[in-house]
């Protein structure tokens, strides 16, 4: 048997929690309808997101994803701690460019 692991991608997300600010992408989501937000008190605030694989719920604290080609997905916490890091642009720039030196 073969076996795979990812590559390594770079992806944008937010969490979802009352008073964050949206990024653009899920601004423009919501204004084309792909994205309905729903705040409830009580009962907890939930996004209703429509993705590849059709509507998926998404509730408070969870992470929102706009993947590799532009799709948005919900994701657990749990799981986005397990499968994704903070990303520094500058840092992993420059660290490439002192690897680079070294070669």
């Amino acid at each position: 048997m073969t076996h795979y692991r990812s590559k390594p991608v770079v992806i944008e997300a937010m969490q979802f929690v009352r008073g964050a600010v949206f990024p653009a992408w899920l601004t423009d989501a919501r204004l084309a309808g792909k994205v309905k937000v729903h705040m409830e008190i009580p009962g907890g605030d939930y996004m209703l997101i429509d993705t590849l694989e059709g509507q998926m719920r998404a509730n408070e604290n969870d992470w929102i994803i706009k993947g590799l080609e532009d799709e948005i997905y919900p994701c657990k916490p749990s799981v986005f701690a397990a499968k994704y890091e903070e990303y520094d642009e500058e840092l992993e720039t420059r660290r490439a460019m002192i690897e680079g030196v070294h070669e």
